[in-house]
C-alpha cells in the first residue's frame, strides 16, 4: 500500500509506502518500500525495502527528494520507535536514525526540507502512562543525520487523558522558522471539541513562537500553505455553526499569529 509520493526536477516519480511478508495478514511483520518509477513510462528505476531494527511492523508516513535527488523516507514501527532514512540517488541508504523515547510513542508524521539544507521532521509522541500527546520536532543535518534540534511542543489542551492529536502539515518559513498545524481536543463550555492548533517555532531554537485555535464546533485542518510573506493559511473541516461540516479556511499573520481573514465555504 502506497502512502506518499513526491517528483524530482527531471519528472522521475517516488512512491514509499508498506507491504506484508508472508503470511498474509501479518501487519506486526509490515516492511517499508521506496520505489523510483522512471516519469515518462513508469518504468521501475530502483527499489528499497526498510525493516527497522526491532524487525517489527513498519508503516511509511511521509517522503521528500532534495535537489540531488537523494530520497529522505520517515514513518513509525510498531515497536514505539519513529525512523528516518535517506537514500541516495541510486537507492543506496546513506543514513538512519531512530528516535525513540522509553514509554512514549514516537510518530514521525511528516517531512519537510529547508533552503538552508536541513531536514524536518514533525510528528506525535503519547505517553502511554497519561496518554498526553505533544509534538515531535526534530531538525537533522542531510549530511549525517545528525539531529541539530529535538524539542517537544505541549499543545494547548485541557482534559487531560482524553486529549487527541494528529498533525496535518509541515512548513518551513523563508527564514527556515517552522510551521505545524494539527488537530487538538479542548474544553468549552464542559462539552470538549477538537480544534485546529497552528504553532510557529523558530528555526534555531526549537521555542514556540505563537500559537493559535480556532474552534469549537469539531474542526479538523487538512492542509497548509505559506504565501510569498510567510504567512500562513491553513485548511480544513469545521462547524462554524454547530450544524454540518465546512470547509473553513484561515489565513494568520506569520509575525504575530492573528488572524487575517476566515471564510467557511458551505455550497452557497
Amino acid at each position: 500500500q502506497a502512502t506518499q509520493l513526491a517528483l524530482d526536477d527531471a519528472g522521475d516519480v517516488y512512491v514509499c509506502g508498506w507491504k506484508m511478508p508472508p503470511p498474509a495478514g501479518n501487519y506486526n511483520k509490515r516492511d517499508c518500500f521506496t520505489v523510483k518509477l522512471n516519469g515518462l513510462n513508469g518504468a521501475k528505476k530502483w527499489v528499497t525495502i526498510y525493516n527497522s531494527p526491532a524487525d517489527g511492523g513498519d508503516f511509511a508516513t511521509s517522503l521528500v527528494v532534495d535537489q540531488y535527488h537523494n530520497v529522505y523516507v520517515t514513518g513509525v514501527s510498531n515497536a514505539l520507535a519513529s525512523w528516518t532514512t535517506k537514500y541516495d540517488p541510486d537507492g543506496n541508504k546513506i543514513w538512519e536514525t531512530i528516535s525513540d523515547t522509553i514509554g512514549w510513542t514516537n510518530t514521525g508524521s511528516l517531512l519537510a526540507l529547508g533552503n538552508n539544507g536541513y531536514l524536518y521532521l514533525a510528528g506525535v509522541q503519547l505517553d502511554y502512562a497519561t496518554f498526553l500527546s505533544t509534538t515531535m520536532l526534530i531538525k537533522y543535518d542531510t549530511a549525517n543525520g545528525t539531529q541539530m534540534l529535538n524539542t517537544n511542543h505541549v499543545w494547548d489542551n485541557n482534559i487531560g487523558s482524553q486529549v487527541t492529536y494528529d498533525i496535518a502539515q509541515l512548513k518551513i518559513g523563508g527564514n527556515s522558522d517552522i510551521f505545524v498545524t494539527g488537530s487538538v481536543n479542548k474544553v468549552y463550555g464542559g462539552m470538549s471539541s477538537d480544534c485546529y492548533q497552528t504553532v510557529k517555532f523558530d528555526g534555531l531554537t526549537g521555542d514556540t513562537l505563537w500559537t493559535a485555535i480556532y474552534g469549537p464546533g469539531n474542526a479538523y485542518p487538512h492542509d497548509m500553505v505559506l504565501d510569498g510573506s510567510g504567512n500562513p493559511v491553513v485548511t480544513g473541516a469545521g462547524c462554524p455553526s454547530n450544524t454540518f461540516y465546512d470547509a473553513v479556511t484561515i489565513k494568520y499573520d506569520g509575525m504575530t499569529g492573528g488572524q487575517l481573514w476566515f471564510n467557511a465555504y458551505n455550497n452557497a
